[in-house]
């Protein structure tokens, strides 16, 4: 059966694997260790880890879920320039803005 899910953590030790069924299970050290069936927040948790980490490979915007992120530097959250450029903008208008109010 096909897996639509497969997440590993803690260094390999654990794997969540949700089959194309629906059922989900653990391995520990890769041996079938716990049925998952049922288990809404093991499943969710995965799919959040497989998430992040996809958006990680791929570069994909926190922000607008676009293409081309970067990473100014580890504390910073991936953004495009798309955004960026956007985020700038309206900080440069509101930064006018006090200007002309004499704020």
């Amino acid at each position: 059966m096909a897996e639509l899910l497969r997440v590993s953590v803690y260094n390999d030790k654990y794997t969540v694997i949700q089959e194309e069924d629906g059922s989900l299970r653990a391995l520990r050290y890769g041996e079938e260790w716990r049925d998952l069936c049922g288990d809404g927040l093991v499943l969710a948790l995965a799919q959040e880890v497989d998430s992040l980490r996809e958006g990680k490979r791929n570069g994909e915007c926190r922000v607008c879920g676009g293409f081309g992120a970067i990473v100014i530097n580890e504390k910073s959250t991936e953004v495009c320039f798309s955004c960026m450029w956007r985020v700038a903008q309206e900080f440069e208008v509101k930064r006018l803005e006090k200007l002309r109010d004499g704020d």
